[in-house]
């Protein structure tokens, strides 16, 4: 039994430490940066993402463009996206559409 809590407690700290070390900033981009990546809804005090243009197999979506919070994936925004192997959120994301990676391979 003391075998097993171990086992446990050493993949926990294995995980939060593959976390920890995979953490990537995500930062911010100005509109014109930000184009060529997304179409993206700016509803005057934060932003929606609203599709992804781009063809990197890994993305992260920015803390904020043009000064205001990305807050928001819209629905189906990778769908489709064959190219895209990771995703990182920014840290102002709280709501996630549906459908989001539908299709995709991530």
């Amino acid at each position: 039994m003391k075998k097993v809590y171990f086992f446990r407690g050493l993949l926990t700290i294995i995980f939060c430490l593959l976390i920890v070390s995979s953490t990537v900033t995500a930062k911010e981009l100005s509109s014109t940066e930000a184009n060529k990546y997304y179409k993206y809804k700016d509803n005057g005090t934060t932003v929606n993402i609203v599709s992804y243009t781009g063809s990197e197999s890994q993305v992260t979506i920015p803390d904020k463009i043009n000064g205001r919070k990305v807050t928001k994936i819209s629905e189906r925004a990778f769908a489709s996206n064959t190219s895209l192997k990771k995703v990182v959120m920014g840290k102002y994301i709280f709501s996630i559409g549906w459908g989001v990676f539908i299709i995709a391979l991530i």
